[in-house]
């Protein structure tokens, strides 16, 4: 009798303390992935790729690893417009842009007859187009590019270039204008910051002055 009372009381102890164990869930956040990829096709294929003013290469082409947020991209191909356009890339997503480039309209017939020479008169210069700036600081080198476009708006990007690396900046959204009655003219980004340049038509340059010990001088460069 003894011994069925002590296997029944053995047999409820294990029953209670099994029915006691408790599993904590595991409550660490899990790594959100900070890059993306970028799938680029276009016609015609082959077309220059340019990101953040960077070459990347031809078109087809992935670019794996590009950091999270918004990127200028702009493809360029001989006899082409080029084509520009702002991309979001989000962590861990692949992006696909498939590109149409639009040939450059060129006269291909010949006048039966010889046009009356007419006198030459000199086209003014315009603040249209890319700008560029660089300046080194010891072994590094810092470039920045106005791309000012005719209705008012355009980019500000650039580069910064060390022995071992270049890096890209962030593109900025700008707007500009120059005073019709002087050479001078206005720069506003989305950061916000503001610059005022003098464009000097007969040197073709955008003047920005001296800045501490650097002079600004912005020169035209291919867009």
């Amino acid at each position: 009798m003894y011994r069925k009372l002590l296997l029944l009381f053995v047999i409820t102890l294990l029953v209670i303390t099994s029915g006691c164990t408790t599993t904590i869930p595991n409550t660490q956040p899990s790594a959100q992935p900070t890059t993306g990829s970028l799938t680029i096709s276009s016609t015609p294929q082959g077309s220059e790729i340019y990101l953040d003013g960077v070459y990347r290469g031809t078109t087809p082409s992935t670019i794996p690893d590009m950091p999270n947020g918004t990127h200028y991209l702009e493809l360029r191909y001989r006899e082409y417009n080029s084509w520009s356009k702002s991309v979001e890339i989000q962590g861990g997503s692949k992006s696909y842009v498939d590109a149409t480039l639009s040939p450059i309209v060129t006269q291909t017939s010949v006048p039966t007859t010889k046009p009356t020479a007419k006198p030459t008169i000199p086209m003014p210069k315009t603040v249209v187009g890319c700008w560029k700036f660089e300046h080194s600081t010891g072994d590094t080198t810092y470039a920045y590019i106005f791309e000012l476009k005719s209705i008012g708006t355009g980019w500000m990007y650039g580069t910064k270039t060390s022995p071992t690396k270049t890096e890209s900046m962030q593109p900025d959204s700008i707007t500009w204008s120059k005073d019709p009655n002087s050479a001078v003219v206005t720069i506003f980004s989305d950061n916000p910051n503001k610059w005022v340049l003098t464009y000097d038509e007969n040197a073709d340059i955008l003047d920005g002055g001296e800045k501490g010990q650097v002079l600004m001088i912005y020169v035209r460069v291919p867009c």
